[in-house]
């Protein structure tokens, strides 16, 4: 499988994730199984930072589990001990569900669906030089606003980012984006309670630098 990514093994058999985990950085890392009735390592289920893995390797081995072994942590009964930190460990009864494992790793679903969100990675368009967001509210294809203007490049693999993040929109710092179409949202947005929430990454802090700005 991929190096550097999580791993569960019985007994030679194994199931091999695709998250760099080796980076120097804290991850949530979990697995999961649930008894079918042909106990299998290859029924694992691997999450990184609450994410399921799509599995990079696997090799078959039947689960008898003995009951003679304790419980080890950092390193298996042969050895093969771990070099970094390890925190909250967690065993369960029952095999969590997947939001159940985002919850733990601080990235599940906010309960209210967003009336914006910009996701670069379901842009339908990345490359167009305008920030569509991916609601589609009205039809598909037809978008309830964007945001265009210069100074914006689409990054499909954000190297340095949070994980989870798929694109991203950069920002050469010389010119930014406008709303479009605020005025058509489906809700009245004017003198309204709300939230703004972003991920963010500056590439440096010089000056004053706005992430958002609205009123007039």
């Amino acid at each position: 499988g991929t190096p550097g990514t999580l791993r569960t093994e019985v007994n030679g058999g194994y199931v091999v994730g695709d998250t760099i985990i080796n980076d120097g950085r804290w991850h949530h890392v979990a697995v999961t199984w649930e008894n079918d009735g042909t106990p299998n390592i290859t029924d694992a289920n691997l999450y990184v930072d609450g994410i399921l893995q799509t599995p990079s390797a696997t090799g078959s081995e039947p689960i008898n589990t003995a009951s003679s072994a304790d419980v080890r942590i950092g390193q298996d009964f042969v050895g093969r001990p771990i070099n970094g930190a390890i925190d909250d460990v967690q065993i369960f009864d029952s095999a969590l569900t997947a939001t159940e494992i985002a919850d733990l790793a601080g990235s599940g679903t906010p309960p209210i669906t967003p009336v914006l969100n910009y996701d670069a990675a379901r842009d339908a368009t990345p490359m167009n030089n305008s920030w569509e967001d991916s609601l589609q509210i009205y039809s598909p294809g037809q978008y309830d606003a964007d945001l265009s203007g210069g100074g914006i490049t689409h990054n499909s693999s954000p190297g340095s980012s949070y994980p989870g993040i798929e694109a991203a929109y950069s920002f050469d710092g010389t010119s930014g984006a406008v709303v479009t179409d605020f005025e058509a949202f489906p809700t009245d947005l004017t003198n309204e309670s709300a939230t703004v929430e972003v991920w963010l990454r500056p590439g440096d802090l010089n000056g004053q630098e706005v992430v958002w700005e609205a009123g007039g």
